[in-house]
Order: structure tokens, then C-alpha cells, then sequence
């Protein structure tokens, strides 16, 4: 399955490249180099350390997004270097067909709290499910996605696990004005072996977050 996705991803990018256009790939290259600089200062009670950091930050990134007519794409590293993301893209008029690896439609990230890793408060409330490989179709604010399980058998450090299906994951967004709304649903099953004992191990999520822009500053520089 992996290979597949490997397969139609690249023959999306290929064909940005290469399809007849009136005009040229658009290339769009972006990045950001992050640095983390902190100084902690723990209590007695959490070790009586004193520390200060500076090292790269984990998502500092490079990459580019490219478009000819309807075919699109998109590449991304991080700082390990890592695969961030990787897809190409088919808008076909009603909608956007998306091949390859990149975020999943049940993620619920509005923080940009930096501090530590720079983790968005995922682990205070966020729901993050993360990039991985999907076949995802966007129509109207609706996105379904089929995309790659994620799951290790937690009944037991013996057996293996058996997928057959793809976890299926969805979420529909509404902006009115200042607030916005997005839904979301997930969905995924496999089976794991742990000592010989045969279990099926079902998840799934529904989730409702809203976003409201309460304040927006603006400022204007005029050159006389």
C-alpha cells in the first residue's frame, strides 16, 4: 500500500512538471530556520535544575509548492531531516483530489504557544493526529480521507497486528464572519495477536472546535 501511494504521488508531481500548459509550473519555495532559546529554572520538588537551551527547533522546515493548471503538489522537510510532507493534487471542478502524505482531516490545532517543543498545546486539549499517507477528497469545506493506521497492539508485547482497512477520517469546516467551526469524525480497526489470543482493536473520535477573532491590530507604515 505504501508503495502505491509512493507510485500515484509522484505521478501527480510528474505531471505538474510535465503536462502541456499555457504557461509554466508556478514553483512557490518556503522555509523557516527555528531556533529554540530558553532558560529554565526548576524547583526542589522537580530536581533543582538549572538549564539553558539552544538547539534547532524540530519543525524547522523547507519545501515548495508547485501548480500547473488543475495539477498540483507539494514537498516538505524538517530539520532531521525528516518527511514532513509529500503529495500531489487534481482540482477536477468540484472538487480537490489529494494523493500522498500530509495532515489528516482530525486535527484541532489554534494555539501557537511555543514554549519547550513548540507544540500548540497539543497535549493540553489539542487533537492532533498528525501527517500521514491518505487518499482525501475536498469538496465545499467537507473533507474524507482515507488514510494509513496507526496503532500498535497495547494488549501485549507478544503477536503481531493485521490491518485491513484504511482508517477513515472526516471533517467539514463553516467561517461565518469572525467564528468558524469544524467538525470532525475518525474512524479505525485492525487486529492484534498478543499471546495467541486473536482481538480486534475498534477507535474512533468525533470532535467540534470553534475559532473567534476578537481583536484584529493592523498598523500602516507611509513613506512621505
Amino acid at each position: 500500500m505504501k508503495k502505491l501511494f509512493v507510485l500515484f504521488t509522484a505521478a501527480l508531481l510528474v505531471a505538474a512538471f510535465t503536462l502541456p500548459a499555457s504557461a509554466a509550473a508556478t514553483w512557490d519555495f518556503y522555509g523557516s530556520a527555528r531556533m529554540h532559546t530558553w532558560y529554565t529554572d526548576f524547583s526542589e520538588e522537580a530536581g533543582d535544575v538549572q538549564n539553558t537551551e539552544w538547539r534547532l527547533a524540530g519543525n524547522a522546515r523547507i519545501g515548495a509548492k508547485v501548480k500547473n493548471g488543475a495539477i498540483g503538489g507539494r514537498f516538505e522537510y524538517g530539520s532531521g531531516p525528516n518527511l514532513r510532507m509529500l503529495y500531489g493534487t487534481w482540482n477536477f471542478g468540484a472538487g480537490t483530489l489529494l494523493l500522498g502524505q500530509t495532515y489528516t482531516p482530525v486535527n484541532l490545532f489554534y494555539s501557537n504557544q511555543v514554549f519547550g517543543d513548540d507544540n500548540d498545546l497539543l497535549n493540553f486539549g489539542g487533537v492532533y493526529t498528525g501527517r500521514h499517507p491518505m487518499i482525501r477528497l475536498s469538496m465545499a469545506g467537507f473533507n474524507v480521507a482515507l488514510v494509513q493506521v496507526s496503532g500498535d497492539s497495547d494488549l501485549g508485547t507478544d503477536g503481531g497486528t493485521e490491518t485491513l482497512l484504511p482508517k477513515l477520517e472526516m471533517s467539514y469546516s463553516l467561517n461565518a464572519g469572525p467564528a468558524a467551526l469544524k467538525f470532525v469524525a475518525g474512524y479505525q480497526t485492525y487486529s492484534a495477536d498478543p499471546d495467541g489470543v486473536d482481538e480486534t482493536v475498534d477507535s474512533y473520535v468525533l470532535g467540534v472546535a470553534q475559532a473567534l477573532a476578537l481583536v484584529r491590530l493592523r498598523s500602516e507604515w507611509t513613506d512621505f
